[in-house]
Protein backbone atom coordinates (compact mmCIF):
# COMPACT_ATOMS: atom_id res chain seq x y z
CA UNK A 1 0.00 0.00 0.00
CA UNK A 2 3.01 2.47 0.63
CA UNK A 3 4.05 2.09 -3.22
CA UNK A 4 0.56 2.96 -4.23
CA UNK A 5 0.86 6.28 -2.22
CA UNK A 6 4.06 6.94 -3.41
CA UNK A 7 3.11 6.38 -7.19
CA UNK A 8 -0.06 8.61 -6.60
CA UNK A 9 2.22 11.46 -5.42
CA UNK A 10 4.44 11.32 -7.97
CA UNK A 11 1.70 10.82 -10.66
CA UNK A 12 0.01 14.09 -9.52
CA UNK A 13 3.31 16.32 -9.07
CA UNK A 14 4.54 15.19 -12.44
CA UNK A 15 0.79 16.70 -13.66
CA UNK A 16 1.25 19.65 -11.67
CA UNK A 17 4.57 20.47 -13.00
CA UNK A 18 3.17 19.96 -16.39
CA UNK A 19 0.74 22.13 -15.94
CA UNK A 20 2.83 25.35 -14.21
CA UNK A 21 5.08 24.93 -16.65
CA UNK A 22 2.29 25.19 -19.45
CA UNK A 23 1.08 28.26 -16.89
CA UNK A 24 4.38 29.91 -16.83
CA UNK A 25 5.10 30.18 -20.47
CA UNK A 26 7.86 27.60 -20.14
CA UNK A 27 6.34 25.25 -22.00
CA UNK A 28 3.86 25.79 -25.26
CA UNK A 29 2.16 22.46 -25.31
CA UNK A 30 2.58 19.23 -23.90
CA UNK A 31 3.95 17.27 -27.05
CA UNK A 32 7.51 17.34 -25.91
CA UNK A 33 7.02 16.48 -22.78
CA UNK A 34 5.10 13.11 -23.91
CA UNK A 35 7.07 12.33 -26.73
CA UNK A 36 10.07 13.84 -26.43
CA UNK A 37 11.91 16.99 -28.91
CA UNK A 38 11.24 15.73 -32.68
CA UNK A 39 14.58 15.03 -34.19
CA UNK A 40 16.65 14.03 -31.36
CA UNK A 41 18.30 10.52 -31.42
CA UNK A 42 16.97 7.70 -29.41
CA UNK A 43 19.67 4.94 -28.33
CA UNK A 44 17.96 1.38 -29.79
CA UNK A 45 20.63 -0.73 -28.21
CA UNK A 46 24.58 -0.70 -27.00
CA UNK A 47 27.25 -3.03 -27.39
CA UNK A 48 30.80 -3.17 -26.31
CA UNK A 49 33.15 -2.76 -29.54
CA UNK A 50 34.66 -5.92 -28.01
CA UNK A 51 31.63 -7.77 -29.42
CA UNK A 52 32.43 -6.74 -32.91
CA UNK A 53 36.05 -7.27 -33.19
CA UNK A 54 37.63 -8.20 -36.19
CA UNK A 55 34.16 -7.47 -37.86
CA UNK A 56 33.83 -5.44 -41.00
CA UNK A 57 31.42 -3.64 -39.09
CA UNK A 58 33.63 -2.68 -36.83
CA UNK A 59 36.55 -1.34 -39.55
CA UNK A 60 34.08 0.49 -41.05
CA UNK A 61 32.40 2.37 -37.96
CA UNK A 62 35.97 3.52 -37.39
CA UNK A 63 37.01 4.75 -40.51
CA UNK A 64 33.75 6.93 -40.81
CA UNK A 65 34.64 8.40 -37.35
CA UNK A 66 32.39 10.41 -35.41
CA UNK A 67 30.00 10.34 -38.20
CA UNK A 68 28.68 6.79 -37.88
CA UNK A 69 27.34 5.00 -40.54
CA UNK A 70 24.16 4.20 -41.51
CA UNK A 71 22.42 1.36 -42.62
CA UNK A 72 18.92 1.64 -43.85
CA UNK A 73 17.34 4.14 -40.81
CA UNK A 74 19.57 3.40 -38.13
CA UNK A 75 22.81 5.19 -37.43
CA UNK A 76 25.50 2.86 -35.84
CA UNK A 77 28.30 5.17 -33.96
CA UNK A 78 31.08 4.77 -31.40
CA UNK A 79 30.59 6.17 -28.20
Amino acid sequence: MALSGFWTFILILSIGYALAMLATSRQHSLGPLVNGIQGDPLVVAEKDSAELRGTPLLRELRAAGDEGVIRGNTLITLG
